[in-house]
């Protein structure tokens, strides 16, 4: 059977037609045929571990001291719970541990400006000088279009704002 003729049918608009899997169980029986057994050769409980400890990589100046770190983590983890078979709940990194749809004490939102927007912390406040107050109604006065001077509009800017990150 010919996937140009079966599948595709020589139409580019019948390309998503087969899906992945679909693809991988028409080339099973030669698979099967050619190396044996699927369990001899099924690799998903592997690549299921490896995309958990792929995601639980989130560093982007040290992703492979953080990966080094994950994988020692879970390997202490393991035998943890091989000398204390009775922590076993304890001790599962699998289970999800927060509810990621509530906001927690890290995590502060603006309903005013978006029920979407959420920020993280570190923040702190900053003290605004004059000039980046001028600065700031220069640009707001060109946005918006304001006749007023962007001395004018700075003068109704707050003297301190949040600031996230480098605080």
């Amino acid at each position: 059977m010919d996937y140009e003729e079966y599948y595709f049918q020589y139409d580019p608009k019948c390309l998503s037609v087969m899906t992945l899997m679909s693809h991988a169980l028409d080339h099973l029986p030669d698979d099967i045929n050619n190396t044996g057994p699927p369990p001899a050769l099924w690799e998903f409980v592997t690549e299921r571990g490896m995309g958990k400890v792929t995601r639980s990589v989130t560093s982007r100046m040290y992703p492979f001291s953080q990966l080094a770190n994950t994988l020692l983590q879970r390997g202490k983890l393991k035998v943890m719970r091989m000398k204390h078979p009775d922590m076993k709940e304890d001790l599962d990194y699998t289970r999800e541990r927060r509810n990621w749809h509530a906001i927690s004490n890290a995590e502060r939102c603006f309903p005013e400006i978006s029920d979407q927007n959420i920020l993280r912390t570190p923040h702190g406040w900053y003290k605004l000088m004059p000039t980046e107050k001028v600065a700031i109604g220069v640009y707001f006065k060109n946005l918006l279009g304001l006749a007023a001077s962007s001395k004018l509009v700075a003068k109704y800017l707050p003297d301190k704002v949040e600031r996230w990150r480098g605080t």
